[in-house]
């Protein structure tokens, strides 16, 4: 066998030998980390509603109906004969569920602009008063607490200023849509 064979094989076995010897070193040099965990998730409910034993006519208010109250929804009938009358009530909104909710907005509508003249419709909520649609609200009703009041006020506005509506009587729907959702 030549030299030049010879080396060939000597160097072709050392580097074998190296790689053997670097696979096994390797492996000696890595690992495997392991995560495990246990996680219990408790039941939760979403329970926010009107409470039907908290309706009360502010003082002053002209009459009105008995309403009809069911869950999340409260349904009036009043008359204004007058301009300076009003009719004013409050009910509380209940945060019953195990998650705190958000008021995220209030729709209010059924006063067209010919209206707004002579009626005002207002809102007070978290004592802050609204008198149309808002959108970027983030009011927190807490699953602690659980409670807030809203009130509702309709005004037959009493100005000399104000233009009187020529019709003999005028039927208004008003509405107000209060959104929640968690965070």
């Amino acid at each position: 066998m030549s030299k030049t064979n010879q080396a060939q094989v000597v160097l072709t076995s050392i580097f074998g030998v190296i790689i053997i010897v670097m696979s096994v070193g390797f492996a000696t040099l890595t690992s495997q980390l392991n995560i495990n965990g246990n996680v219990a998730v408790k039941s939760s409910n979403y329970n926010v509603y009107l409470d039907d034993t908290s309706y009360q006519i502010a003082a002053g208010s002209q009459p009105i109906e008995p309403p009809t109250i069911l869950g999340t929804t409260i349904t009036y009938n009043a008359t204004l004969n007058q301009p300076g009358e009003f009719i004013e009530f409050s009910i509380n909104v209940l945060n019953q569920g195990t998650m705190d909710t958000y008021l995220k907005a209030i729709t209010l509508g059924g006063i067209t602009d010919s209206y707004k003249d002579y009626i005002s419709y207002v809102i007070t909520y978290n004592s802050v008063e609204y008198t149309e649609t808002t959108t970027d609200l983030n009011v927190l009703l807490s699953k602690d607490t659980g409670l807030e009041t809203i009130t509702i006020k309709v005004v037959y506005s009493s100005s000399l200023d104000e233009v009187m509506p020529t019709e003999d009587e005028i039927e208004l729907n008003l509405i107000c849509v209060l959104d929640y959702a968690t965070q």
